[in-house]
C-alpha cells in the first residue's frame, strides 16, 4: 500500500478548517498545533470559538472564518513542528467546532498523523452516532471529551442539544478496546 505524501487515502479530502494555531501547550501534552474545524451542532453560552459553530466559510468586519483545505494541506503545516514534538512530547490537536461533524476527514487526519508518528489528541463533546466516534476515538492517542452538563435539562438550556447521545458514548468511549488515554472534562 503506497503511503507517500502524494498517495495515501483521504490525502485529497476537503475539509472545512477554522484556522491552525501552534504553538499550544494547553490542547495535549507537550507543543501542539491545534487543528480547528468549523461546524458544531452545539450551542453552548460559553463557547470560547463561536466562530466555529457554522458549517460555512464567513466573512465579518473584513476577516474571513474558515477556508478549504485539504488532508495533505493540513498535514504539510503540521509537520513543520515535527522538532517541537520530538522534544516536548507533543502533536497535533484536534479541535473544534466539533469534529464529528466532519467524521472522514478528522479520520484521515488522525490515521495519517499517527502513521507519521505524530502524536494525536482531539477535543470533543462526543455529540454524534458512536458509528461516527469510534473510528476517530481509535485513531487518537488521547481523547478529551468535554462533558458540559449532566443535568439534561440544564445541557438543553446552556448547550441547545440534550446530553443523552453524549453520555451513551462517554460509556462506550471508556468500554472499547483502543490504545488512547480518556479524560472527561466539565467547564467550571
Amino acid at each position: 500500500y503506497d503511503m507517500t505524501h502524494n498517495n495515501y487515502e483521504g490525502c485529497d479530502l476537503k475539509g472545512t478548517i477554522l484556522r491552525l494555531e501552534r504553538s499550544s501547550i494547553y490542547d495535549g501534552d507537550g507543543y501542539r498545533t491545534v487543528v480547528f474545524m468549523k461546524g458544531c451542532p452545539l450551542r453552548c453560552q460559553w463557547c470560547s470559538t463561536p466562530e466555529s459553530q457554522n458549517y460555512i466559510i464567513e466573512e465579518a468586519e473584513g476577516n474571513q472564518y474558515g477556508k478549504i483545505m485539504t488532508v495533505e494541506e493540513v498535514l504539510r503545516e503540521v509537520r513543520k513542528d515535527i522538532p517541537f514534538y520530538f522534544h516536548s512530547g507533543g502533536g497535533m490537536t484536534v479541535s473544534g467546532g466539533e469534529l464529528l461533524s466532519q467524521p472522514e476527514y478528522v479520520r484521515c487526519l488522525l490515521t495519517r498523523a499517527r502513521w507519521e508518528a505524530i502524536d494525536t489528541a482531539v477535543e470533543t463533546s462526543l455529540y454524534g452516532s458512536w458509528e461516527t466516534a469510534e473510528p476517530i476515538l481509535q485513531a487518537s492517542n488521547t481523547v478529551f471529551a468535554d462533558l458540559k452538563l449532566t443535568d439534561d435539562e440544564k445541557h438543553r438550556k446552556y448547550c441547545g442539544v440534550s446530553n443523552k447521545l453524549i453520555l451513551e458514548n462517554l460509556k462506550k468511549a471508556g468500554t472499547i478496546k483502543a490504545d488512547y488515554k480518556l479524560i472527561i472534562r466539565t467547564p467550571l
